[in-house]
Protein backbone atom coordinates (compact mmCIF):
# COMPACT_ATOMS: atom_id res chain seq x y z
CA UNK A 1 0.00 0.00 0.00
CA UNK A 2 2.51 2.63 0.57
CA UNK A 3 4.68 1.92 -2.66
CA UNK A 4 1.44 2.37 -4.44
CA UNK A 5 0.78 5.69 -2.19
CA UNK A 6 4.57 6.82 -2.79
CA UNK A 7 4.00 6.50 -6.66
CA UNK A 8 0.57 7.98 -6.82
CA UNK A 9 2.48 11.43 -5.03
CA UNK A 10 5.40 11.71 -7.54
CA UNK A 11 4.41 14.39 -10.08
CA UNK A 12 2.71 16.54 -6.93
CA UNK A 13 4.24 19.33 -5.29
CA UNK A 14 6.36 18.31 -2.62
CA UNK A 15 5.50 21.39 -0.41
CA UNK A 16 4.65 20.14 3.44
CA UNK A 17 2.61 22.53 5.55
CA UNK A 18 3.75 23.98 9.40
CA UNK A 19 0.43 21.79 10.34
CA UNK A 20 2.31 18.32 8.56
CA UNK A 21 -0.14 18.45 5.46
CA UNK A 22 1.16 18.21 2.17
CA UNK A 23 0.06 20.53 -1.01
CA UNK A 24 -1.73 18.24 -3.73
CA UNK A 25 -1.43 20.04 -6.61
CA UNK A 26 0.42 19.09 -9.54
CA UNK A 27 4.13 19.95 -9.84
CA UNK A 28 5.01 23.07 -12.24
CA UNK A 29 6.50 22.34 -15.71
CA UNK A 30 9.17 25.05 -14.37
CA UNK A 31 9.69 23.56 -11.44
CA UNK A 32 10.89 19.92 -10.93
CA UNK A 33 9.73 20.02 -7.18
CA UNK A 34 6.97 22.54 -6.51
CA UNK A 35 3.28 23.38 -7.98
CA UNK A 36 3.14 26.73 -9.71
CA UNK A 37 1.80 28.60 -6.50
CA UNK A 38 4.15 27.44 -4.48
CA UNK A 39 7.20 27.86 -6.92
CA UNK A 40 6.15 31.30 -7.22
CA UNK A 41 6.31 31.92 -3.52
CA UNK A 42 9.53 30.55 -3.10
CA UNK A 43 11.13 32.68 -5.48
CA UNK A 44 9.30 35.81 -4.64
CA UNK A 45 11.41 34.72 -1.56
CA UNK A 46 14.52 34.29 -2.96
CA UNK A 47 14.13 37.68 -5.03
CA UNK A 48 13.38 39.69 -1.49
CA UNK A 49 16.35 37.87 0.33
CA UNK A 50 18.84 38.60 -2.44
CA UNK A 51 17.62 42.42 -2.85
CA UNK A 52 18.44 42.49 1.26
CA UNK A 53 22.34 41.19 0.45
CA UNK A 54 22.75 43.37 -2.61
CA UNK A 55 21.71 46.62 -0.53
CA UNK A 56 23.02 46.00 2.95
CA UNK A 57 26.36 46.07 2.08
CA UNK A 58 26.80 49.06 0.76
CA UNK A 59 24.42 51.24 2.98
CA UNK A 60 26.69 49.31 5.97
CA UNK A 61 29.74 51.06 4.08
CA UNK A 62 28.45 54.41 3.28
CA UNK A 63 26.68 54.74 6.52
CA UNK A 64 23.13 56.35 4.46
CA UNK A 65 20.45 57.86 6.23
CA UNK A 66 17.33 55.74 6.78
CA UNK A 67 15.34 57.50 4.01
CA UNK A 68 17.61 56.13 1.18
CA UNK A 69 17.36 52.58 2.75
CA UNK A 70 13.30 52.88 2.00
CA UNK A 71 14.06 54.50 -1.59
CA UNK A 72 16.24 51.77 -2.28
CA UNK A 73 14.03 49.29 -1.31
CA UNK A 74 10.88 50.51 -2.59
CA UNK A 75 12.50 51.04 -6.30
CA UNK A 76 13.71 47.59 -5.98
CA UNK A 77 10.53 45.66 -4.63
CA UNK A 78 8.37 47.43 -7.36
CA UNK A 79 9.74 44.91 -9.38
CA UNK A 80 8.22 41.89 -7.77
CA UNK A 81 4.85 43.59 -7.21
Amino acid sequence: MSTTRSKDRAGLCSFTFANGHRCRTSRSASHPHLCYDHARKESHARAIDQIGRDINPPLLRNNKPCRMIDMRMSIKTRRFI
